[in-house]
């Protein structure tokens, strides 16, 4: 019989088992970290649009009738503006060597300034083109829409200066005394050197784990030479599902070849990122295209799910669960309740068989149509999940009585993307229970072969096939 071996959990994964809430969000250097600002800076800029307009109104004396439209039109051109500015953001996000000497101030600044002055753009071609703009607003447009670009700009360009764990960049990691790359190869590739790093073991790279969970760096650079190539495989491994580009630095010299440009160096990548700049922006776009346009349609079914786990049995309608999400970091994912409150198991460790005695009667309904899914729309507007992607896993999820990413092979790599509510091993039968190696091996197969050959269109026919069907499971619970 085939045993799996253990292997010794890095003081990452023990965190995240242990302390999940913990694990799941970046460390907090002294107010305002990033983390807290991506939480509150979104709502300063909301309430500044919204409350711009009527304020500047309010100097033209209108009637409360006019102060409560431009209240409406108010909060309604915010939400389109914070919405713009989410999908813009991920055309900035750098996935190629980081230009620290831009990207600290200027990504965050273009994309909320774009996304606000593309809102009013809309709105001014909305109202010319319906002829409504006199009735509709007691003010001019381009009053409003140049004090709001100018305060969301001077809001963003301040946060720098007042952000402690604003810095991203490189982390050099190699044998000790070989830790050495010129600062002019670093500056060729517009690198920001965070840190050099002498790979003594697990040391640093449990330092490189908390810097990149931190959001300080995004790139590790790799200067151990060819005879060290076992060593280098152990730290790809290592660094297999967290979010940052692993590349392996080759001097001109070591290679024997003589420079005749500043071009001295050559970066080779071991560890890219799966999807480009360009692909990450279209995979944003297109959640949140199909959520807008398909919300209409799932409002009821939620209603009506909701309704039924209440009136079935006691507790809440929605259960939460942590799970492995981007980069391997803790998210709290949200579903439908589908057992008794007092036999649920929000660690995962207690595996869901067949007619499981703990589901509840809309429960099993629930399952068996992957209803009970949907709430995880939540994640996916909060940008912790993606529509399309492999499903996240519950933290303490074993196999054969071994943790799943100790099972299987490569299992962490899928953790490089976002985890999806439906996926590709999803529509290919591989959903459901899990209670063997081969199964697992099989599903996670089918997410490496995802991220290997993701496209647009692909994401397109995962969810018409789970749309038409791919979401049953009659054989569930």
């Amino acid at each position: 019989m085939h045993t799996v071996q253990p292997i010794h959990l890095n003081p990452r994964i023990e965190r995240a088992l242990a302390r999940p809430e913990e694990a799941s969000t970046p460390a907090k250097g002294r107010w305002p970290s990033s983390g807290e600002a991506r939480i509150w800076l979104p709502l300063i800029d909301a309430l500044q649009i919204a409350l711009i307009g009527p304020i500047l109104a309010s100097f033209r004396s209108p009637t409360g009738f006019e102060m409560a439209k431009m209240l409406v039109l108010g909060l309604v051109v915010a939400g389109l503006a914070l919405t713009i500015r989410s999908v813009l953001r991920f055309a900035f996000t750098p996935t190629q060597v980081i230009r620290a000497d831009i990207q600290p101030m200027a990504r965050p600044v273009l994309t909320a300034t774009a996304g606000t002055a593309i809102t009013f753009g809309l709105l001014g071609l909305a109202m010319w083109l319906l002829g409504v703009a006199q009735t509709l607003l007691p003010l001019n447009l381009y009053y409003w829409a140049g004090t709001a670009i100018c305060l969301t700009a001077l809001i963003h360009l301040a946060i720098p200066f007042v952000q402690a764990d604003r810095s991203s960049g490189v982390v050099v990691l190699g044998p000790p005394g070989q830790i050495d790359v010129p600062e002019r190869d670093l500056a060729a590739q517009g690198c920001a050197l965070i840190a050099a790093l002498a790979d003594d073991g697990t040391e640093a790279l449990d330092r490189i784990e908390e810097m990149a969970a931190a959001g300080t760096v995004r790139v590790v650079i790799l200067t151990h030479p060819a005879a060290e190539r076992p060593r280098i495989a152990q730290v790809c491994q290592r660094l297999s599902d967290i979010d940052v580009r692993v590349c392996r630095y080759l001097s001109a010299d070591s290679l024997g070849i003589e420079a005749v440009t500043a071009q001295s160096h050559f970066l080779v990548d071991l560890l890219p990122p799966p999807l480009t700049e360009a692909q990450q922006f279209a995979k944003r776009a297109f959640d949140v295209v199909l959520l807008v346009g398909a919300i209409a349609f799932l409002a009821p079914v939620l209603l009506v799910a909701a309704c039924a786990i209440k009136i079935d049995s006691p507790g809440p309608v929605l259960f939460r669960q942590w799970r492995f999400g981007l980069g391997g970091r803790p998210t709290l994912v949200y579903k439908f309740r589908t057992m008794r409150t007092d036999l649920g198991d929000s660690t995962g460790a207690v595996r869901t068989a067949t007619r499981d005695p703990r589901v509840t009667r809309v429960g099993r309904i629930l399952r068996r149509t992957s209803i009970d899914e949907l709430p995880q729309i939540l994640n996916v507007l909060r940008g912790e999940m993606s529509i399309v992607g492999p499903r996240p896993h519950p933290t303490h999820m074993k196999v054969e009585g071994s943790f799943y990413f100790e099972a299987v092979s490569r299992y962490r790599t899928r953790h490089r993307v976002k985890p999806g509510i439906t996926g590709w091993a999803q529509i290919n039968g591989s959903r459901g229970e899990v209670d063997t190696l081969a199964k697992a091996r099989r599903r996670v197969e089918l997410d490496l072969w995802y991220l290997s050959n993701w496209s647009p269109a692909l994401d397109l026919w995962i969810v018409l096939r789970t749309a038409f069907g791919g979401f049953a499971n009659f054989h569930a619970d």
